[in-house]
């Protein structure tokens, strides 16, 4: 399996508006076809986003649709978010 891992800096007080707008777009989210989508609370207005895919190629063939999700995000993010790839190595 594989992951798009995604950190961002929210700008402080955004975390609710954040969390809205993540709702808001459910289903958005979910026609990207993966297998998990998990969004940890960092603290300090800081948050990971992991998304987990069967596959690479599955996760790769979702970036523009995931690039465009994310372009949402810029009135909530201090920095744009950076996605990248990682293998997961367990899921248990």
């Amino acid at each position: 399996m594989f992951a798009s891992f995604i950190e961002m800096k929210l700008r402080p007080g955004k975390l609710e508006a954040m969390k809205g707008h993540t709702e808001s777009i459910k289903s958005q989210i979910q026609g990207l076809g993966m297998e998990q989508f998990l969004v940890l609370d960092k603290g300090d207005d800081s948050c990971a986003v992991v998304v987990v895919y069967k596959t690479a190629a599955e996760q790769e063939r979702n970036g523009p649709k995931a690039a465009e999700i994310l372009g949402g995000y810029a009135e909530f993010v201090a920095a744009p978010p950076e996605r990248k790839q990682v293998e997961v190595m367990f899921n248990f």
